[in-house]
This record gives structure tokens, C-alpha cells and sequence, in this order.
């Protein structure tokens, strides 16, 4: 049997399903998965959900984040943070009415949004 996991990227926020790949995954592990925006690190709100859905649509948990991943994750929401605030005090420079609310990290890049 196939499981599959709930993750989310934010805390509190809305989760998504994925197949864990028969990993032994724990509720509260972070694990890294595949996403349309590329490889991002989620935390396991619910694991071990037995046949969900179809798991042919479903994108995979590709690994269970290890200490280098976390490290890179922690590193990337600092970034995103200091992103949004550089753009806030841009926009508010050039007199732009803007509200930003939000900057994203991807295992690799970084987005504002």
C-alpha cells in the first residue's frame, strides 16, 4: 500500500497532498518534496494517510529533510524576510502604493509576491 502525506510550507497555513513514497514519515517531520515552483522543505501535518486519492497526480516527498536542508531553509526564510522588508522601504522611496505581504524561498531562489 501506498502512503500518502499532508504538508505545509507556512505555519498554520493550508496543506497539500503528496505520496510519501513508502517513507517512514512522522507527523511533524519536515520533509523535502516536489512541487510545481521546483524543491521545497514542508513540515508533515498528518502522515501515513492510507490511499487518499489517485497517487498518480499526486507529487512526491523526495526525501526526509536532513540537518543540511533545514540549515539552507532557515537560511532562505531569513532571506525572504529581509526581501520583503527591502521592498516595503523601496516602494515606500519611490512612493509606490504597493503592500507587499509576502516573500516566498525556494530551495534555490527566493520570490516576492
Amino acid at each position: 500500500m501506498k502512503n500518502v502525506v499532508a504538508v505545509s510550507f507556512k505555519e498554520n497555513g493550508k496543506y497539500y497532498f503528496f505520496n510519501g513514497n513508502n517513507l517512514k514519515i512522522k507527523d511533524g517531520d519536515f520533509v523535502v518534496v516536489t512541487t510545481e515552483r521546483g524543491l521545497q522543505v514542508g513540515k508533515v501535518i498528518i502522515s501515513n494517510i492510507i490511499n487518499k486519492e489517485e497517487l498518480s497526480n499526486m507529487k512526491d516527498v523526495v526525501r526526509i529533510a536532513t540537518p543540511k536542508d533545514l540549515k539552507i531553509h532557515e537560511s532562505n526564510l531569513k532571506n525572504a524576510e529581509e526581501a520583503l522588508n527591502t521592498a516595503r522601504k523601496i516602494a515606500q522611496k519611490l512612493k509606490l502604493n504597493m503592500n507587499l505581504i509576502d516573500a516566498n524561498s525556494l530551495a534555490i531562489s527566493l520570490k516576492s509576491t
